[in-house]
């Protein structure tokens, strides 16, 4: 009798956490300008005294910043930012756990904080500037690590990192995965760049504040050594008055862990002709790096060596007995306290209720084929934006067995929860799901 009654628990909890369509790529917004600027000249061109003219007065550059990625190969790859600002600040780098990898973070403090690279184990990278806005920074620093934790890039999460520039006016973002795969979103004054694609070897791209700024190509064409061709990169983009510090980061992923050389120099507008900007103290590993130390570009110095190790992924299996008894507990302890736990206790278990979604959904799949299986759970992430109202009514076993297999396919694609159940009688929200 017990294991019907956990059957049926599981059953109606699938129902509630119907999972919302897959979602495809989204539209690539493409009004940034008629000049991609993918090759050296024409951005150079744009670089010249009388093209500038309206540029230099506009005071939104002041947020210039510049990210770099150089794809040397399959397993080595370059990073670089450089920070533009009016106003110094102390750039700490830091190691740290970061979504479940051990993380360089490079941010700063003053007017608030704000991240401007992440290099973590495996090859992923990421950088972001634009104006100091702390929320949307915070926002930004969330998706990234959503999308590290699914382990690719899709269309969808850079196009939530987009809406949140479109926000604040300005600004730009760039990850790359440890395939290549890199994801662009950049917003200044009505213009967009916003894509997902792939970098082969030998391939850069140059991601600033401004859509119009934007170049790519080979990297050969700024010398043979990849961490200087990133820093003349770096160095010859003309979006940004007020330049500070360029901080290079050399990656070189290794099967079980990803070593990084990080370098430092002073970028001022020295290599196009331009003389404003100053350097910036830098906090390394707990180590004072005084910003009169640091070396005028194209000459950079070496900061030291970070090794970022492989942490193990934990797989946890869950028998029938242990998701019928999860199952229970839920509606039990839902019962009694008014509140739906955040995660439960089963045979010296932790099960959050994301994770216990997943099993149920499979379960049920199962089940309808006869088998009380296993399942592996895999510490799936809570959905991004519940709805606040809800839909009530009857679905049918027909609708149960469809709902189970949208929410396993769902959360094997995203890696959480989805933000609400579509049904035939309506959208059900995510605290409906939990408990129905």
């Amino acid at each position: 009798m017990k294991s019907k009654h956990a059957y049926f628990y599981i059953y109606i909890v699938i129902v509630v956490f119907l999972a919302a369509q897959t979602v495809h790529a989204q539209t690539v917004h493409v009004g940034w300008s008629a000049h991609k600027c993918g090759n050296t000249t024409i951005c150079k061109d744009r670089g010249s005294k009388d093209w500038n003219i309206e540029y230099l007065s506009n005071k939104k550059i002041d947020s210039g910043c510049c990210s770099v990625i150089v794809n040397v190969n399959n397993t080595s790859a370059i990073f670089a930012f450089r920070r533009d600002s009016t106003y110094a600040a102390t750039q700490y780098i830091e190691k740290i756990n970061w979504y479940g990898h051990e993380t360089i973070k490079e941010y700063k403090t003053n007017n608030g904080y704000f991240f401007h690279t992440i290099i973590s184990d495996g090859g992923w990278m990421m950088g972001t500037g634009g104006p100091d806005v702390p929320s949307v920074n915070k926002a930004i620093e969330k998706i990234a690590g959503e999308i590290v934790m699914k382990g690719k890039i899709i269309n969808t999460d850079i196009n939530r990192v987009y809406s949140l520039l479109k926000q604040i006016g300005l600004g730009h973002f760039v990850i790359r995965s440890p395939n290549g795969d890199v994801g662009v979103a950049i917003y200044y004054g009505g213009s967009s760049r916003v894509n997902v694609f792939h970098l082969n070897p030998g391939d850069y791209i140059c991601v600033p504040n401004s859509p119009s700024y934007y170049r790519e190509g080979l990297y050969s064409k700024w010398g043979s050594d990849p961490v200087t061709a990133a820093v003349y990169i770096a160095g010859n983009d003309y979006w940004g008055l007020n330049r500070r510090n360029i901080i290079v980061y050399d990656t070189i992923v290794g099967e079980n862990s990803t070593s990084v050389k990080i370098y430092a120099t002073f970028d001022g507008g020295g290599l196009i002709g331009r003389k404003r900007g100053n350097p910036d103290n830098i906090v390394f590993l707990g180590k004072f790096i005084s910003a009169s130390s640091l070396p005028k570009i194209p000459t950079k110095k070496l900061l030291g060596n970070v090794t970022l190790t492989k942490i193990a992924t934990i797989s946890s299996k869950l028998t029938y007995n242990e998701i019928c008894a999860t199952s229970g507990t839920i509606v039990d302890q839902t019962v009694k306290t008014g509140k739906i736990p955040s995660q439960i206790t089963v045979n010296n278990k932790n099960v959050t209720l994301n994770d216990y979604l997943y099993a149920a959904s499979t379960t049920v799949i199962n089940l309808n084929d006869n088998k009380k299986m296993n399942v592996t759970i895999n510490n799936y992430k809570p959905p991004t934006n519940p709805l606040t109202i809800t839909a009530t009514g009857t679905l049918t076993k027909t609708t149960y067995l469809q709902v189970a297999q949208n929410i396993k396919k769902y959360m094997e694609t995203n890696g959480r929860s989805p933000n609400y159940a579509t049904t035939t009688i309506g959208k059900i929200n995510y605290p409906s799901l939990i408990y129905t």
